[in-house]
């Protein structure tokens, strides 16, 4: 389900909320001031004014109005908030605030601790004139005197000015509930309501309200027309996007269309063109038609996707196109809970990666999204390890926190046998690499079905194989080829399971210690293999430092501190010296995971963790599987 935005309550856009609701979408529409009476009488029974149709229950309503007679303010929410917690607790402050000024200033019957102060000051500057290294500490017990009376001023002003008017509370009541009503609708701080509102109001600069529009009539093409829909895009206010090139007639604002499949017969949907771009230079420019020939982006279907047709109703002939291929690969997104969560993203929750992924689903129709076993958890399926990773680091820049699993090939099961999914890749190297191409392919289940010289010193080389196969090659392959290799992939079916593929010799580093790296604890840790950390880094219990050649995963503690003593031996106080270290890209990262890591991403890091960050629970874990 998505969420889909239509600005404007006219009759154009409420028409088409029924679609977009019928589909299973959530679906708001923001009315424009022009749009008060149609608003308010859907907000009373549902029923639009001017088209004369009761719309579907469940539709929520907003008013662009609310946001501008609110006339909110970047943090008055916080101020508000503030100012309420010191009214409700104003007799504990003024308590508090008494008892200071007491004991500071003293009463009838005792001094307080600034005449206590002063004495002290006075007897040390009397002893002073004998012992003149005293006059320093007489200074600062003097300033201190009055560093107290400005204080106990201070305060005493403050009790003095202070007013805790219960009216103000019911004021300040009233506008947080505005506040915390509008952020339900339009945004959860000031910023992103504010935001809305601008984007809403540019949007409504480009909708026309003419009474042109009263009607949804059908009319007839001036030409045929036939669109083939190549990609998608999707907007918060119009919807899903669709990007394609005229192939013959002419395309029109306002005209109605079938949408069909060339892969799909059954498919007729009818709708309506809202709107058409046209792109020139680096954009997209709004235009009343286009013709043939021409690249246009086009909205009012919320259901297109690539490979439909757009077609004029008296001539409905799909065009060929590639059908999209389903999913291949897995992998579990899921919220980060490592030692180190929320520190350095701006979106960590739940509901926060659920909306992003539901968003991408809008524009990337290879993608697939299930909610898993747990709320905090999402199965993300797509084309390949590298379809996924874009998707990660999208996400990644946008500011998101998450954990990623380690990709998974998704099976069928056929006759009762297991089927899996199978690339065609096409290798070009140098001849004098392919030796070792066909070895490390030859290990992941590969079957060499052409060779073919592409000269005297390069060949091209056809291998049929697994797509789990390829999980963590490319490294590989950059390093057998020395960077000179080129390496092409497509899906080529199913085929039965090939057996177990084993992809990563390499154990781990694992840190049993929650802190900061430092130079000895990582100069004891390289000894037993290589480092992916440096000095300074924080590191915690469970997460991946390096990894070793042996295979068998290794705890290492790298926030170990040289022991002291007054003792200095020959050789002891040397500089250690670190071997230098290389970061893994995102890529690798995924290469890297072992099945029972995990990948914590974040805007500014990369790390590997055991899914069990406890060692000793993770020792259990593993005896009992054995």
């Amino acid at each position: 389900m998505s969420v889909i935005t239509f600005v404007c309550a006219g009759q154009m856009n409420s028409a088409i909320t029924f679609p977009a609701f019928e589909n299973g979408h959530e679906v708001r529409l923001v009315g424009s001031p022009l749009d008060r009476d149609i608003i308010d009488g859907l907000k009373k029974d549902n029923f639009h004014i001017t088209l004369k149709r009761t719309l579907h229950d469940g539709i929520k309503y907003y008013q662009i109005e609310e946001l501008e007679a609110a006339q909110l303010r970047v943090g008055e929410q916080a101020e508000l908030t503030e100012r309420r917690d010191e009214i409700r607790n104003s007799e504990r402050i003024v308590r508090g605030v008494g008892e200071a000024v007491t004991l500071l200033q003293g009463d009838e019957d005792n001094g307080g601790a600034i005449t206590a102060v002063s004495v002290a000051a006075e007897s040390l500057e009397q002893a002073a004139r004998y012992a003149p290294s005293l006059s320093n500490v007489a200074e600062h017990v003097r300033d201190a005197e009055y560093a107290l009376t400005d204080a106990a001023a201070e305060i005493s002003d403050y009790l003095d000015n202070a007013m805790f008017d219960a009216n103000e509370l019911d004021e300040i009541e009233s506008r947080l509930e505005v506040i915390y009503r509008l952020s339900l609708k339009y945004g959860e701080t000031e910023e992103e309501m504010l935001s809305f509102l601008d984007r809403a109001r540019a949007e409504l600069s480009d909708i026309e309200f003419s009474d042109e529009k009263k009607e949804l009539l059908l009319q007839q093409y001036e030409q045929k027309k036939k669109e083939a829909v190549s990609s998608v895009d999707y907007n918060d206010f119009v919807g899903r996007i669709g990007i394609g090139r005229i192939q013959n007639g002419v395309a029109k604002v306002g005209e109605e269309v079938v949408v069909c499949d060339w892969h799909n017969p059954d498919l007729k949907m009818r709708g309506r063109l809202t709107k058409l771009y046209d792109f020139q230079a680096n954009g997209r420019q709004p235009c009343d038609n286009i013709t043939a020939g021409d690249i246009v982006a086009f909205s009012g279907l919320p259901d297109v996707t690539i490979g439909n047709t757009l077609c004029s109703p008296s001539n409905v002939e799909p065009l060929p196109f590639v059908k999209i291929n389903d999913p291949t690969v897995e992998m579990t997104f899921s919220v980060n809970d490592s030692p180190l969560a929320g520190r350095e993203g701006k979106f960590v929750t739940s509901r926060q990666i659920r909306d992003r992924l539901q968003k991408e689903l809008l524009k990337d129709v290879a993608l697939k999204v299930e909610d898993s076993a747990t709320t905090d958890s999402f199965r993300v399926m797509g084309r390949g390890e590298m379809h996924l990773s874009i998707l990660i680091e999208t996400m990644r820049r946008e500011g998101y926190e998450l954990q990623v699993s380690p990709p998974h090939v998704l099976t069928k099961v056929i006759d009762g046998k297991t089927y899996e999914p199978m690339e065609h890749v096409v290798i070009d190297v140098p001849t004098q690499y392919q030796g070792a191409v066909m070895t490390g392919l030859g290990q992941r289940k590969a079957i060499l079905q052409q060779m073919e010289s592409l000269g005297s010193d390069r060949v091209r080389l056809e291998f049929r194989m697994p797509s789990r196969g390829l999980f963590g090659y490319r490294n590989q392959f950059l390093t057998d080829t020395h960077g000179e290799g080129i390496i092409n992939q497509i899906f080529d079916g199913y085929d039965v399971w090939a057996g177990m593929i084993a992809n990563r010799s390499t154990g781990s580093l694992v840190s049993f210690e929650t802190g900061e790296a430092v130079t000895y604890g990582l100069f004891n840790a390289q000894q037993r293999g290589t480092l992916l950390v440096g000095p300074g880094e924080k590191v915690y219990e469970g997460m991946v430092i390096g990894y070793t050649a042996s295979g068998e995963d290794v705890d290492v503690n790298v926030c170990k501190t040289k022991h002291l003593t007054n003792t200095r031996s020959s050789g002891s106080d040397d500089a250690l010296r670190l071997i230098p270290i290389s970061k893994l890209s995102l890529e690798g990262c995924l290469e890297f995971l072992a099945q029972d890591e995990l990948l914590e991403v974040t805007p500014e890091n990369l790390r590997i963790r055991k899914q069990i960050l406890n060692h000793d629970q993770r020792m259990k874990a593993k005896s009992k599987l054995k």
